[in-house]
């Protein structure tokens, strides 16, 4: 699981916005202007989504093609509430009752680890409380690392500026991870990072965070929650046991994308 530098993140932040925006007929400009005024007409557009719905004509990122792209807000209101995205899905777009969105194939939700007893990922966004549900360590570029992973689908992207995730019931509480953020699910961008975070610290607890700064502003098809526990080596060379990743829920609030051609 790769991660990408400072450098490679601003790159990746102004694709982004062009993509989103369109080219500019303005004069040229310097690149920090240039930054500035993307970021600000990007922050412009987003204000306007908070009303509701928006729809505007945008270029692909390929071949030159326009698509129209749909945006609405999802704003947290408390643990556990019903104004995620998961929720929406998961109710047609406000037509239909609940139906967990990973049983109707809506959205694709994966593991490190195999599915098993305890490691079911539909669990995820069941809405209901999980007795046990963990993500085994699996070794990935000469590492050891558990995620939980959800696929919006090919017609979504959702830039996320906050998310819950709520522990099972055991007593394996997360300290060490990051919410991070993908378009091709090979490079990852870290979102939200948390070290020795002590939030949780009862089974079946809601943790909530806001997401901020330039990642809240970028669109991603995958998003992740991964441990970033750092696994020592022992006495006699013997590798430490990097630990599982133990989650019931999770939830993503911020502007959903639909991308239709």
């Amino acid at each position: 699981m790769a991660s990408i530098a400072r450098g490679d993140f601003q790159r990746l932040l102004m694709r982004s916005i062009q993509t989103l925006l369109g080219s500019s007929s303005a004069p040229t400009i310097g690149a920090s202007q240039r930054a500035d005024r993307d970021l600000q007409l990007h922050a412009d557009q987003r204000s306007t989504v908070t009303r509701g719905k928006a729809a505007y004509l945008v270029p692909r990122a390929a071949g030159g093609l326009r698509c129209r792209v749909q945006r609405r807000q999802f704003m947290y209101a408390h643990d556990g509430d019903c104004n995620g995205v998961l929720y929406h899905i998961g109710t047609s777009c406000g037509k239909t009752a609940f139906r967990n969105p990973a049983v109707m194939k809506q959205i694709v939700i994966t593991a490190s680890s195999p599915t098993s007893r305890f490691t079911n990922p539909a669990r995820l966004s069941s809405r209901t409380f999980v007795e046990s549900s963990s993500a085994l360590p699996r070794q990935e570029q000469g590492q050891q690392s558990s995620w939980w992973r959800v696929d919006f689908g090919e017609q979504r992207r959702i830039m996320c500026d906050y998310y819950t995730v709520r522990h099972d019931g055991s007593q394996d509480f997360a300290r060490d991870w990051s919410l991070q953020g993908s378009e091709d699910e090979e490079n990852w961008v870290d979102l939200r990072r948390h070290e020795n975070d002590r939030t949780i610290t009862s089974r079946g607890q809601y943790a909530s965070f806001p997401v901020t700064g330039h990642a809240a502003l970028l669109p991603f098809r995958w998003l992740q929650v991964a441990s970033t526990h750092k696994c020592s080596d022992g006495d006699g060379g013997r590798r430490e046991r990097c630990p599982k990743l133990c989650i019931g829920a999770l939830e993503f609030y911020g502007v959903l994308q639909l991308l239709n051609q």
